[in-house]
């Protein structure tokens, strides 16, 4: 695709706009070497032509039962997006790190098509994330057109088209969304059970007077039909019920079983007139989650989270998809031994998720509302648009094991309380079975939304943003803070972010901030605390921070971002990660 920007908060191209050549997926900050790219605010625009083989043009008579559709699907634009196909307006969405789509089938050419996509990376106060706009007014030192877009969240601020684009031929009908649950599992075995399936397809639209009947047919990962189950769509006008499986191996988290990550194929057929019109398979792995007030169990057993924070960033791409980072991002995470991550702080790509699905890692699922500073009905309405498009998207996934509604926001305030008591109900609304919790880092006994929580996570840097240098007193307030929060709430309780900033290869004995001594004894100092809370019953997980160094705006507390990472940006290993392996493949 072709980039042109337009300066900050401009609604078009203007004659003063630049034009690049930009790929796609990727973050268009780090693609050239213009400063004033990099840290460009407001609007860009992506466009480029494309072709439609004509087959998909034939069937797109509205009347005709054999109608197709051709859909154009967006997997992330950073942050509002606005769609336009050969000059027509299609669609405009806001939120960075979801999937939307629009029927595109009435503006398409037989020839060439146009596509330009309007990408405005501006951040406000009602946005998820915030942030605000600066324009000093202060001659003395500012020019008269100096505007900063500001953001308090501690990660760089990329912009673009940062997932796959495609344009996909639909059938008008068929399936329109399939929800699949485990309702319930007796275990008939160390790693397999008798299942009970809960499943609902919804059709689109025309599909109701039109097709007839709707086979679901669950498989094994060798392809064996386990069961299957056939609805007559004209009598009933829906396609849901319940599906049996007399013993079904289990989807299990990497480390407690020899075949982590097991998934099944649930299948769907739509037939009209005895003709298949529709057919989609859904990769599902088995499992449950449950909790109480002093567990998490993933089928019955209980589960103890070994894992980290991460983000989606790496050198040139920014925060681009990238197959391969995301599988060499995988490996890593299993050379070391972890079962776990949560998705700080936003949603990940679709990709991503598949994998860890596939690799048995538990996912903590984070909207993108990172540092929140002030509670209010706008921002409540925004906040539970994006929980519904996140849960709409992640709820089939067994890796997803909980929702996780913010990291840190300023929820001390009064105006908070009720705030996450509504957006709570609104989510455990759309999904019952998992357990919702929000990161926090404010002080115990101050924070008004935890409450509200199903379980506790904490963000605690002791001995480096408080008593920095002073490691001797991790291991006694960790365990009294926790024992604090265990004490008041009565909730399962993780910690959700510790660590340090390490610069690789700078090093001292005695160990000093900054050195790669430093971080692996804060980790180790960290160890000794969870050892004693887990075994007190006060503790269901770590997450260190940071799985590898990443980039965030530029200040004189960051020396080309942050350095928390166990891995530098390029993925090469500093001293913590190899005692953090040590560490996660000797726990159970």
């Amino acid at each position: 695709m072709v980039l042109g920007t337009s300066g900050f908060l401009q609604k078009g191209f203007n004659e003063k706009s630049e034009v690049f050549l930009m790929p796609v997926p990727s973050s268009f900050n780090d693609i050239t070497t213009s400063a004033e790219l990099r840290d460009f605010v407001g609007v860009s625009w992506y466009q480029r032509q494309f072709i439609v083989p004509t087959e998909w043009l034939k069937n797109t008579d509205r009347a005709s039962p054999q109608t197709r559709k051709v859909v154009v699907r967006f997997g992330g634009v950073h942050y509002n997006a606005v769609v336009w196909v050969n000059g027509a307006k299609m669609i405009e969405h806001e939120g960075g790190h979801l999937p939307f789509e629009v029927d595109v089938s009435d503006v398409l050419d037989g020839s060439k098509n146009c596509l330009t996509v309007a990408v405005n990376n501006t951040l406000f106060n009602h946005s998820i994330p915030q942030g605000e706009i600066f324009r000093p007014n202060n001659t003395d030192l500012y020019p008269a057109d100096y505007v900063v877009n500001k953001y308090t969240f501690d990660f760089f601020n990329y912009a673009g088209i940062h997932r796959p684009v495609h344009i996909i031929s639909l059938p008008l009908i068929g399936v329109e969304d399939i929800s699949v649950s485990t309702t319930r599992l007796s275990r008939r075995g160390s790693d397999s059970g008798q299942v009970t399936l809960k499943y609902e397809v919804l059709l689109t639209e025309p599909s109701w007077t039109t097709a007839s009947k709707c086979i679901v047919t669950m498989l094994d990962a060798d392809g064996i039909v386990k069961t299957s189950a056939e609805l007559d769509i004209f009598q009933q006008k829906q396609c849901k019920g319940t599906i049996q499986l007399a013993e079904a191996k289990l989807w299990w988290p990497s480390g407690s079983r020899p075949d982590p990550g097991y998934r099944h194929t649930f299948q769907v057929q739509i037939f009209a007139a005895h003709e298949l019109f529709d057919y989609y398979e859904l990769p599902f792995g088995i499992r449950t989650v449950t909790w109480d007030n002093n567990e998490i169990y993933i089928n019955s057993e209980p589960f103890y989270l070994k894992g980290l924070g991460r983000h989606e960033d790496f050198d040139i791409r920014g925060k681009g998809f990238d197959l391969p980072l995301a599988i060499k991002d995988h490996n890593l995470m299993k050379w070391l031994g972890l079962n776990g991550y949560r998705t700080s702080h936003y949603p990940y790509a679709e990709e991503i998720l598949d994998l860890s699905d596939q690799y048995g890692f538990v996912v903590i699922s984070e909207s993108p509302a990172v540092n929140l500073v002030n509670f209010d009905d706008e921002l409540l309405a925004k906040h539970k648009l994006v929980m519904a498009e996140l849960i709409a998207r992640d709820k089939n996934r067994a890796c997803v094991i909980a929702w996780s509604l913010s990291n840190e926001a300023r929820s001390f305030q009064p105006a908070a309380g009720k705030y996450y008591k509504e957006l709570v109900a609104f989510a455990k609304n759309l999904d019952t079975e998992r357990p919702v919790t929000m990161v926090t880092n404010v002080k115990f006994g101050q924070d008004q939304g935890a409450q509200y929580m199903d379980i506790l996570a904490l963000n605690r840097y002791f001995s480096w943003y408080s008593d920095t240098g002073s490691l001797q007193l991790i291991k006694q307030q960790m365990i009294n803070e926790v024992s604090q929060w265990r004490e008041e709430y009565h909730k399962p309780l993780l910690i959700s972010e510790y660590g340090a900033d390490c610069v690789a290869g700078y090093h001292s004995d005695p160990p000093v901030i900054w050195t790669e001594e430093y971080q692996s004894e804060l980790l180790k100092l960290n160890f000794e605390a969870f050892d004693q809370l887990r075994q007190s019953g006060n503790l269901v997980g770590e997450m260190v921070w940071n799985f590898a160094d990443f980039q965030t705006a530029q200040g004189y507390k960051r020396a080309n971002g942050n350095k928390k990472g166990l891995f530098t940006r390029d993925r090469k290993p500093k001293s913590a990660a190899h005692v953090l392996r040590e560490r996660y493949n000797s726990l159970l």
